[in-house]
């Protein structure tokens, strides 16, 4: 017994088994796909009782030519989808290359910064031999005795005459002083240790670890965790490129890392809290000021409205700190106290001190 099911399997199998007869009788009629029709029914008609029962007939030649319509729609959807697919993939191929460039561009850009701060250092660590002749050598001594015995006692009588005045911004530049500890930021807001080198922005770090050339992703073993980092070659587990306590958590599933041109570990770590600078990679590394950190403007312009105000407040107290002036919660502190003195001139406020 034969089933429809088995029928259409059997036909859809033998769909070009007839090609090359049918495409010679095509090719022999040239007045469309009519005659080629004409002939065919006049071949049943000739040779075979296909006609006989009409209705029987009427539905065979309906449900095939229904069921070549449904195969063709089929075919054009599939066809389709098939467009679409490859546009999809070559719009995200486009997307993943156009990031990729410009990931390797800010790279290029920080790296490039980084070697001319990095030149800039070494060209003022290095010492300047000044030939002087003995006419230069006369003035030389002056400034190192201008006078030093009145200048005590100028400072004397002026701090015995305004005593306050003096004390609260020593204090303050002070306690500035001892905020403001640690190594000032390379170009990318970050440092360097003696085994890696890290820059930042308020969403990520980066860290290089430079490893023997011909290095391979696949000898490394490189585990980032939410507080941890372990660096370490696959056959040397025990004495680790790098391990320890990260500074702040971070996300692992969003971190990353590479190996660039075999010979530079990169480390992408995405920081949990995203509104604040590390202070170092790893505890107890060296650490930098980050009072001193100089953002760039185009991350500013990408954070959202909320954001944005509160990363630029935390700037400019930075900003204030690191030169001794009060930051903005001072300064409105200062402006409430003004209003109110303008607003009470009766009271005395000769002898207030303002914290």
């Amino acid at each position: 017994t034969i089933t429809k099911r088995s029928y259409d399997r059997a036909m859809a199998s033998n769909d070009d088994k007839f090609d090359g007869i049918l495409l010679g009788v095509a090719q022999q009629h040239t007045n469309g796909i009519e005659e080629i029709l004409d002939t065919f029914f006049g071949f049943l008609r000739r040779k075979t009782d296909f006609f006989s029962q009409k209705e029987q007939a009427n539905q065979v030649i309906l449900r095939s030519f229904q069921k070549q319509c449904a195969k063709f729609d089929e075919q054009k959807e599939k066809e389709k989808e098939k467009e679409r697919e490859n546009a999809k993939r070559a719009r995200l191929a486009k997307e993943k290359e156009l990031q990729q460039q410009s990931v390797q561009t800010e790279k290029e850009q920080r790296e490039e910064a980084l070697r001319r701060q990095s030149i800039a250092n070494q060209q003022k660590a290095k010492p300047q031999v000044v030939e002087i002749d003995e006419e230069e050598q006369k003035p030389a001594p002056t400034p190192i005795t201008p006078t030093p015995t009145p200048t005590p006692t100028a400072t004397t009588t002026s701090t015995t005459t305004t005593p306050t005045t003096t004390t609260p911004s020593t204090t303050e530049k002070t306690e500035g002083e001892e905020e403001s500890k640690g190594a000032i930021p390379n170009a990318g807001n970050g440092g360097q240790t003696a085994n890696y080198i890290w820059f930042q922005t308020l969403q990520e770090v980066d860290v290089k670890i430079p490893v023997p050339k011909g290095t391979a992703a696949k000898q490394l073993n490189v585990e980032i965790t939410k507080n941890g980092l372990s660096i370490a070659f696959k056959n040397n587990l025990k004495e680790p490129l790098l391990k320890g306590t990260l500074h702040k958590p971070v996300k692992p599933d969003d971190s990353f890392w590479t190996v660039e041109d075999n010979e530079l570990i990169t480390l992408n770590l995405q920081k949990v809290n995203q509104m604040e600078w590390w202070r170092t990679v790893l505890v107890g590394d060296t650490e930098i000021d980050t009072q001193k950190v100089q953002p760039e403007n185009s991350k500013l312009d990408d954070l959202d409205r909320e954001t944005r105000p509160f990363v630029e407040k935390m700037m400019f107290d930075q900003r204030q700190k690191s030169m001794g002036l009060p930051t903005s919660d001072e300064l409105e502190k200062h402006e409430k106290l003004k209003k109110f003195m303008a607003a009470h001139p009766e009271l005395d406020f000769s002898k207030a001190k303002i914290q």
